[in-house]
Formats: C-alpha cells, structure tokens, sequence
C-alpha cells in the first residue's frame, strides 16, 4: 500500500514538474495563488493566510487531542458512574459536543481545500500538527510522571518513570 501511494505521489510530482502546468509545487505569493477566492499575490497576504492556517491547524490538533477524548470517554460512556461531565449541566456538554463537531467539519474543508492547492501550505499544516502533537503528547506523558530521560549512553528505554 505505501509503496502505491509513493509510485503514485511520485508520477504525479514528476508530471507536474516536468510540464510546468501547474503551481503545486511553487513557494510564496503567485498571480495564480487563490485562497478562498482572494487573491493571494502579495507577501503581506500570504503570510496572513499561514498565519490563519497555522492558527486554525493548531486549534484543531489541540481539540483532537483534549475535547475528542473527553466527550468520547466521558459523555459518551455507557456506565452510570459518576464523571467530569457531571459538573457540567446538558446544555453545556451539548453546546461542547456540537461546537467541536462544526470546528472540526469546517477546519477539515479548510485543510482539503488547501491541500489542492499548495504544497507550502500542506507544509505548513504538516508542521503544525506535528508541533502540537509534540507538545500535548509531552504534557500527557509529564502528568503520568514520565519524563525524557537524557542518558549518557544509548539506552533503548529513554523514558523513566519518577
């Protein structure tokens, strides 16, 4: 399967790049570059188009990795016990719950529409999803009391517990 979507990625860039149809793989302002039907030809645009798209990346990540989970394991659960979501009343949880889904619809439009048309902006949000996951994924493992272990010597369990 890998080796499909590479054979494919690859034809399809070396198409691309040797008939010079297209601006795909082009960095930066362009006369053909267009964002939502404005134009984005200016440095000043374009930098507040990676801005909007860096911002919204990472609001989205950050919900995927604290809201998902919360309305998965604690509104959604099937048990009677006693949860968070019990200090919070119905029509907050459905406010939380439906609010995340719009988010989370309109932002995934967002990221398909950018993604055909540019591969610096696919970059971008690339970068941003792998910056945020690094970073909550951290803050996860340091609240279960692990933490980077920098050893001297090359040891294949680098994370210790305190």
């Amino acid at each position: 399967m890998a080796l499909w979507i590479v054979t494919v990625v690859s034809l399809s860039v070396l198409y691309n790049v040797y008939n010079k149809q297209s601006d795909f793989f082009s960095f930066g302002p362009s006369q053909r570059l267009e964002f939502l039907e404005i134009k984005i030809h200016t440095w000043c645009r374009y930098t507040g188009v990676l801005i909007f798209l860096v911002c919204t990346q990472a609001l989205k990540v950050f919900a995927d990795e604290t809201v998902s989970p919360f309305i998965i394991n604690e509104i959604m659960q099937h048990s009677q016990e006693t949860t968070i979501a019990d200090n919070f009343s119905y029509m907050e949880l459905q406010c939380l719950c439906q609010s995340y889904y719009v988010f989370s619809g309109i932002s995934k439009l967002v990221t398909v529409f950018v993604s055909l048309t540019r591969v610096d902006l696919v970059l971008a949000i690339i970068c941003t999803d792998v910056a945020i996951s690094i970073y909550t994924t951290d803050r996860f493992l340091k609240t279960k009391g692990m933490q980077f272990a920098a050893a001297t010597h090359a040891d294949r369990y680098a994370y210790q517990t305190i």
